[in-house]
């Protein structure tokens, strides 16, 4: 139990029983994108496991001299070139 505003006891219950299900939209497209500030790719189905997409944003260019990611802001360029993968990721490899 928790008190109420006024002090009195208030029980906690859910909002929604198991039976209730609530749409909050509809998704239209899906978009991987396998190079962190690259055009990524449309996916006709995918499968989301407990950290997202699988391979999305799963590589990065690296400034190895600086020791830092770079990003779209720092290298406008790197938006204008497209990634994709050859082989399908899954949760536990990102090829």
């Amino acid at each position: 139990m928790i008190s109420g505003l006024r002090g009195e006891q208030v029980g906690l219950r859910p909002l929604f029983s198991a039976q209730t299900q609530l749409l909050i939209g509809t998704i239209q497209q899906i978009w991987r994108y396998p190079v962190k500030s690259m055009a990524g790719e449309r996916l006709v189905d995918c499968t989301v496991g407990p950290l997202g997409l699988p391979g999305d944003r799963g590589w990065a260019i690296r400034d190895e001299e600086k020791s830092e990611i770079k990003t779209g802001t720092r290298i406008p360029l790197l938006m204008q070139c497209a990634s994709c993968y050859l082989d399908k990721p899954a949760d536990d490899t990102i090829p």
